[in-house]
Formats: C-alpha cells, sequence, structure tokens
C-alpha cells in the first residue's frame, strides 16, 4: 500500500472519528443536521447559500512562518465544499501535497454527495500552525509545516 493510499484511509477515518465524537457530544445537533440533510438537494442550493468557513489567499494559507519554497512548491491550495453539522452546505480550504489533489477532490465530492457531516476546513495557518488548537476547534486540515511531536525534525 503507497503513501497516498494510507493517508486516504487515514482521511476517511478521521471523518469517522469526528462524526462519532460529535454524535456523543451533540446528539441533538446531529438529529436536526441530518434532518434538514435529507431535504436539500445539493443541485437546489446556489452561491448564496453556501456558508463560508475559508476563503483565504494562497499568500495568507502560507502566512506566519517560514516554508522552504521548495516545500510550497509541492503544495496547493484546494477549495471543497462540504455539509456541515448544522446541515448546510460550507466552502473551505485544505493546503495539501498536489499529489494528492485529484483524491482528495474525489472524497470531498463523496463527502458532499452523501452528506457527511464535516464541521469545517480551514488551513492551519488559521490556528498559528497549531495543531492543538485546529484540533480543539474540531477543525480538519492537512498539511502543517512544524516540528514532529517530541523531536527537532520538520
Amino acid at each position: 500500500m503507497n503513501k497516498v493510499s494510507l493517508f486516504l484511509i487515514e482521511l476517511l477515518i478521521t471523518f469517522c472519528l469526528v462524526a462519532i465524537n460529535n454524535e456523543l457530544f451533540s446528539q441533538q445537533d446531529l438529529r436536526s443536521s441530518q434532518t434538514t440533510n435529507t431535504n436539500i438537494s445539493s443541485n437546489q442550493l446556489d452561491s448564496s447559500e453556501i456558508i463560508i468557513d475559508s476563503n483565504m489567499s494562497y499568500e495568507e494559507a502560507f502566512s506566519g512562518i517560514n516554508i522552504p519554497q521548495a516545500i510550497i512548491d509541492q503544495l496547493e491550495l484546494l477549495t471543497v465544499q462540504y455539509f456541515g453539522f448544522d446541515g448546510k452546505l460550507h466552502l473551505g480550504q485544505l493546503v495539501l501535497n498536489k499529489n494528492v489533489v485529484q483524491d482528495i477532490k474525489e472524497i470531498f465530492n463523496f463527502i458532499k454527495e452523501t452528506k457527511f457531516p464535516v464541521n469545517k476546513v480551514v488551513p492551519i495557518s488559521e490556528y498559528n500552525w497549531s495543531d492543538e488548537e485546529s484540533m480543539s476547534d474540531n477543525n480538519t486540515s492537512a498539511f502543517n509545516y512544524r516540528f514532529i511531536s517530541g523531536t527537532r525534525v520538520i
């Protein structure tokens, strides 16, 4: 199994764990969002009904930290749509390696089509490059230029 396949499996598992976590802590919100989701067709929504969780420029997505240009050149800022736990269509963004962009587009198309709820998708720069802050806000992100926890290795 290659690294891309492992990443995709990890991403799907993360989405499932987030859903389970939110169901445990928010039974009422999840039930109401599922009811709303079943009554909304993706074709019925126009851009004025989309909730913008992230609409950063490329420069904003990489601000606040000094990332080598060789790494930045391998990355892309991807805009995705998904249904939130509020049952509404949201727009967010991921910073990720260019090699997995098509796979992530397919995953988010599936997530949108099945109305699998996602809390938010915002680049980690919005959280000062802190995994802890991003995770505590139930945010889905991808690339984070940081030291591996407990090491001095980037």
